[in-house]
């Protein structure tokens, strides 16, 4: 029978969201293993996670360094205070890999990771049918004149796909590591997976399939591109199609109410964007015989009766 594992990572602030996805995953995929890296959760909420079946919580607390990032990655902050500030989270999400690493060991084969505020909504089951070793969720706009789809955003790192065994899944996360350690741009984890694959084949996203070979030392790794409205959605503002959607992001909660304290809340304010999809979907279709005064009242009167609205708050790790 396949072997089929989850990871996820957070701390206290993220539980709700990882409270939610455990149900989920358990739900459509009984049968997985789903590993809980635990970056600083409250002992009530461990307590929590190890009642649920198939669900292995691993302490990683006391291997991170909220100031510089992971041991082995020190860079120089830049001047600039707000970058600063973005570089300390950016040190705090490059040892993202390295829980990924550990848990590869763990397993025999396949493995998808989930940020910790991403959440299983649909079932995934070609996913694990396709043909692919690495599947990165990317945003892609079509070029006419070449009849190509084009990267436009690059890969989100917060939803990736191992589908091949253990040891050259350790292959590949090792060589994403080497990465973080020679990059010093901004979102290092992610622009250095980017690099890692376009330095090997820069044209692996520029043909109608989204998918090649790269070569790290002597074990090549057929890349492959799901795109990221259907597999990694996180423009969930004004909802979604809940019937092409399969996996939501709520990266923009980071810096959007609500203010997600409890699973339940999480719960309805998933049920509110997909309610919000259609009704969204319709003005769109009737806003050309709308003037733009009405349209745009339309949509404040709607949004006002929202139970969760969009408000500014601060976010931390």
């Amino acid at each position: 029978m396949r072997e089929i594992n989850f990871i996820t990572i957070g701390d206290k602030n993220f539980f709700p969201f990882i409270n939610v996805s455990i149900k989920q995953v358990l739900k459509i995929y009984p049968t997985s293993k789903f590993f809980i890296y635990d970056w600083g959760f409250t002992p009530s909420q461990k307590k929590k996670i190890n009642t649920y079946s198939n669900t292995i919580l691993i302490d990683w607390a006391d291997k991170l360094d909220r100031e510089h990032g992971y041991k082995k990655i020190k860079k120089t902050y830049y001047r600039d205070t707000l970058i600063k500030i973005q570089r300390k989270m950016e040190y705090l999400y490059n040892q993202k890999p390295f829980c990924i690493l550990d848990c590869a060991k763990r397993i025999r084969e396949n493995l998808i990771f989930f940020d910790g505020d991403v959440i299983l909504i649909n079932p995934i089951d070609e996913i694990f049918e396709d043909n692919y070793d690495i599947g990165l969720t990317v945003r892609f706009r079509k070029n006419i004149l070449k009849g190509l789809s084009n990267l436009k955003w690059g890969i989100n790192s917060g939803v990736i796909f191992f589908k091949l065994n253990s040891k050259p899944m350790q292959i590949f996360i090792q060589e994403w590591i080497n990465e973080i350690n020679t990059s010093d741009l901004l979102l290092m984890e992610q622009t250095s997976l980017v690099t890692l694959i376009k330095d090997r084949n820069k044209e692996i996203f520029n043909n109608n399939s989204n998918s090649g070979i790269i070569k790290i030392s002597d074990t090549e790794f057929k890349i492959k591109a799901f795109p990221i409205p259907i597999y990694n959605f996180y423009r969930i503002i004004e909802g979604y199609n809940d019937k092409k959607v399969k996996i939501l992001h709520f990266n923009t909660i980071k810096y959007y109410n609500p203010n997600l304290s409890k699973s339940l809340i999480i719960r309805d304010y998933i049920r509110q964007i997909k309610i919000s999809y259609p009704f969204f979907q319709i003005l769109k279709l009737v806003s050309p015989i709308l003037s733009p005064k009405i349209y745009s009242k339309i949509r404040r009167s709607f949004k006002s009766f929202l139970i969760y609205r969009k408000k500014k708050r601060i976010y931390s790790f």
